[in-house]
């Protein structure tokens, strides 16, 4: 009998050793098979800008990129020529893209996720040019698929440079102003047009009414906007919107108000 018991578990770690291997060579074989193997498809996502704008940049743009920094086509491409850090780096080279991920899944089809860079504010400068800033200074350009719902800031605006925020330049004063409103979604929402004068005061619209709010400078914003909040929590009830033709908050202490 006690033979017999080593026989059989002679065979028990024989079959089990054979399943040890017919495993490690079905793993082998099906990392060959897939070292060898090509891309299923080109799968893009896009994360939308929401009710800011939606989509600044389609499928077919992101597709497009990718395959005109390529030789031959993604689709169907040898997995092992397949670069995803490039490609996520051509991605994002580009105006509209603020982060890029790229991986190959199980069935080889090729996953891309893109993030939307997110407008603030909408500059015409003095000579016409077109753009948006979003909440780093980058310049994005105007989309021919929509229109990003941003406060549009005109007046005496330069051409835009890469080095503006390091100056004394009133595309800074603008873009403080545009990051201080998207933090507060009532300003946000209720602020339309921004003005720059000659001397670089900004001048408010609102979504609403035809009075203009005088602002100065972009500074000491959280105050300045403070004794706006109160001026219209207490004297508009009484006086109404209509009465005034402008709201001046660039004095201390105090809000100076013009009639028509």
């Amino acid at each position: 009998m006690k033979f017999l018991e080593k026989i059989n578990e002679k065979l028990r770690k024989s079959y089990w050793m054979l399943g040890v291997g017919f495993l490690f060579v079905m793993a082998v074989s099906a990392a060959r098979v897939k070292s060898h193997s090509h891309t299923a498809k080109l799968v893009v996502e896009i994360e939308s800008l929401g009710a800011n704008g939606g989509f600044l940049i389609l499928e077919r743009d992101v597709k497009r990129i990718i395959q005109n920094s390529f030789v031959e086509e993604v689709d169907g491409m040898d997995l092992k020529k397949v670069q995803l850090a490039r490609m996520e780096k051509v991605l994002e080279e580009d105006a509209f893209v603020k982060h890029a991920e790229v991986w190959i899944d199980a069935n080889n089809e090729v996953h891309i996720k893109v993030q939307q860079r997110q407008p603030i504010v909408r500059i015409i400068d003095n000579n016409g040019l077109n753009y948006y800033l979003d909440k780093e200074g980058n310049k994005i350009p105007t989309s021919k698929y929509a229109t990003a719902r941003v406060p549009v800031a005109t007046g005496e605006l330069p051409a835009f440079f890469r080095e503006y925020q390091n100056s004394d330049n009133p595309l800074h004063d603008v873009l403080k102003l545009a990051v201080f409103l998207k933090k507060n979604e009532v300003l946000d929402a209720m602020i339309s047009q921004i003005s720059v004068g000659k001397s670089g005061d900004l001048v408010l619209t609102p979504e609403f009414g035809k009075t203009k709010i005088i602002l100065g400078k972009a500074d000491d914003l959280s105050e300045k906007f403070k004794k706006l909040i109160i001026f219209y929590k207490e004297a508009i009830p009484h006086e109404g919107w209509r009465k005034y033709k402008t709201i001046n908050l660039k004095f201390a202490n105090q809000v100076v108000c013009k009639r028509w």
